[in-house]
């Protein structure tokens, strides 16, 4: 085993962390994308902080990026670029459930797993946002990604 690093019990929390993470963007992301755009865009506009001609853009553009980001990460694939992409997603998200929450809406569905997904309020999702977001931080200043298809593709 020369000149290779031996995995620590560490490695594997964040990669089971890793997987977790990316598993959910991804989830939230297709089931979105597999509805109808118009039940996307109604939850965009419930929020109430975007003009209207925002909110088809968003609804567009944001079920991609967790599709595309949470795949990445998943797979280990682009880590700092997929960890930096979920993290400022985690970060916008948190931005907006905080608004919402202060708003009095926080018991409402937050719409984050589209209308036939997993159906968590406001508060809860506020909480794992923030978790994801410090978690996505942390990822991006890593050195090396043991368990990842980065790791894989650099050894060849």
């Amino acid at each position: 085993m020369t000149g290779e690093k031996k995995l620590a019990w560490v490695d594997f929390v964040w990669f089971a962390l890793r997987v977790a993470i990316g598993f959910t963007f991804a989830y939230a992301g297709f089931m979105k994308l597999i509805e109808p755009i118009e039940n996307f865009e109604s939850v965009v506009s419930d929020y109430d902080l975007f003009s209207r001609d925002l909110v088809p853009v968003i609804a567009r553009t944001v079920p991609w990026i967790e599709l595309i980001g949470g795949t990445f990460l998943l797979l280990g694939y682009a880590p700092k670029f997929s960890s930096a992409t979920i993290g400022a997603l985690a970060l916008a998200f948190s931005m907006l459930l905080g608004a919402s929450i202060l708003a009095g809406k926080g018991e409402k569905s937050c719409g984050c797993f589209g209308e036939s997904g997993i159906k968590l309020s406001a508060n809860h999702m506020f909480v794992l946002d923030l978790l994801v977001c410090i978690s996505s931080a942390r990822m991006y200043l890593f050195e090396s990604f043991p368990l990842s298809l980065h790791a894989w593709l650099i050894r060849r």
